[in-house]
């Protein structure tokens, strides 16, 4: 089976790329695996949430948060 994917042409992706790409893929994993079960998704969500608020603020020129 052969694939034509033309816009892969333009691409060079070097062995170093695709172990890159594995390695942090498992770096990733392996922290998602160690914080499983502990509150720092929850912790890290509300620290999502609140540095998305404080952007919005900023671009709004809300004057009260800063």
């Amino acid at each position: 089976v052969e694939l034509n994917l033309p816009f892969l042409e333009d691409l060079h992706i070097r062995w170093q790329d695709l172990l890159d790409i594995f390695l942090l893929t498992l770096i990733f994993y392996r922290l998602l695996i160690l914080i499983k079960g502990t509150r720092t998704i929850p912790m890290l969500m509300g620290f999502s949430l609140l540095l998305a608020l404080y952007v919005v603020a900023l671009l709004l020129d809300l004057n009260a948060t800063q």
